[in-house]
């Protein structure tokens, strides 16, 4: 891989009275005059090494611009499919910005001499700054590694070690650079502002889904027919799924647990690799709710696994006819052979934390170095 340094806008603690309202402005419109005086700028170009820490999960990476010939030419490698609609409004917003204001998440296996030193490059002395978010508890820290021993030491990791990595949240960013990036006055640069984790420091959610179904639809038989493929359990007080191949189906009221049945695993088994939301989406909302195509059907509404619980049974209550499907997340050895069989997983199949929110680092192209 090839990774260069950038110098880094990040917001000014100093003198902000609403963060969260600056992040939002940001987000909205990077190009307002009045956000200037509240975004810093690093004198020198440099890697920045960026931690989170909550309950859930701790880790620590590195955030730098990534060259996108390395993902044309297949050395970082994707899980979905990307839609050129997409991509253009992406196009749009970059050039409107000048900037990309959240990196692209990108994910390795571990190096545990590569992690211990860049625990080994965090000191008072660089630490650009800290922020504690309490909406999920998480502290975000961020240090500026400009010396130029650090520097070589990361590209030489980067360029021998990293023959591949994996792309967990960004596929349309990448592939909106990859499309414009060679066009001339496109304003999009040839590389990418990305975060780094190893696959330790990375989580993976499910992401649920809620059938919103007519007001006509009986739910009992949607039981019935589900025991033709599941082992299916009432359950009085409701269990996450707890491995692969169990799910949940959830109403206002009740819950059940299901688990496929091993006649339909063996039907599947010629399949390259047998995931939780493909057979959901091929027996349950094709074969049974009569679903023609998951990615435009409007009555599939998705929430995220990080939502929990809570988040699920709170959607669920809205309305007595809807329908839940609480699942298993994909393991990261899974996702791993997913990407690379150059596989594509079914839309809305995975969500990735920790995730680095808009307008913490910054790198606007006319200050590219």
């Amino acid at each position: 891989m090839h990774v260069k340094t950038f110098k880094p806008l990040y917001p000014n603690l100093l003198g902000i009275e609403d963060f969260d309202a600056l992040i939002s402005n940001i987000k909205e419109d990077f190009s307002i005059p009045s956000l200037l005086p509240f975004i810093n700028q690093t004198e020198h170009p440099g890697f920045i090494l960026y931690s989170i820490a909550s309950n859930e999960q701790n880790g620590t990476g590195i955030i730098c611009l990534t060259a996108i010939q390395d993902y044309i030419n297949g050395m970082v490698l994707t899980h979905e499919n990307t839609l050129e609609e997409k991509e253009t409004r992406q196009y749009n917003l970059i050039k409107k910005r000048g900037a990309v204001i959240k990196p692209v998440l990108l994910t390795y296996p571990d190096h545990e001499w590569f992690d211990e030193y860049l625990d080994s490059l965090k000191s008072d002395s660089n630490k650009l700054f800290d922020y504690f978010f309490e909406d999920r508890s998480q502290k975000h820290t961020f240090w500026m590694i400009s010396k130029q021993d650090d520097v070589n030491k990361i590209q030489t990791f980067f360029e021998r070690d990293l023959l591949r990595v994996y792309i967990a949240d960004g596929h349309h960013r990448f592939s909106t650079f990859a499309k414009y990036s060679n066009k001339q006055r496109s304003g999009i640069p040839p590389w990418i502002l990305s975060v780094y984790f190893p696959f330790t420091a990375l989580r993976i959610y499910a992401f649920n889904r809620i059938f919103q179904p007519d007001i006509s639809f009986d739910q009992s038989h949607l039981i019935e027919k589900v025991k033709d493929y599941c082992f299916v359990e009432k359950t009085d007080h409701a269990i996450k799924p707890q491995f692969k191949y169990n799910f949940l189906i959830m109403n206002k009221k009740k819950v059940w647990s299901c688990v496929w049945k091993p006649s339909v695993l063996e039907k599947y088994k010629a399949d390259e690799l047998m995931l939780d939301v493909t057979l959901l989406n091929q027996i349950i909302f094709t074969q049974i709710l009569g679903v023609t195509d998951i990615r435009t059907d409007a009555r599939i509404q998705y929430i995220e696994g990080l939502k929990g619980w809570e988040g699920m049974t709170r959607e669920i209550a809205k309305d007595k006819n809807y329908i839940g499907f609480y699942l298993y997340p994909i393991s990261m050895e899974d996702f791993q052979i997913v990407a690379d069989r150059d596989m594509v997983l079914p839309p809305k199949s995975t969500w990735f934390e920790p995730r680095i929110r808009n307008g913490l680092i910054i790198h606007e192209f006319s200050k590219d170095v």
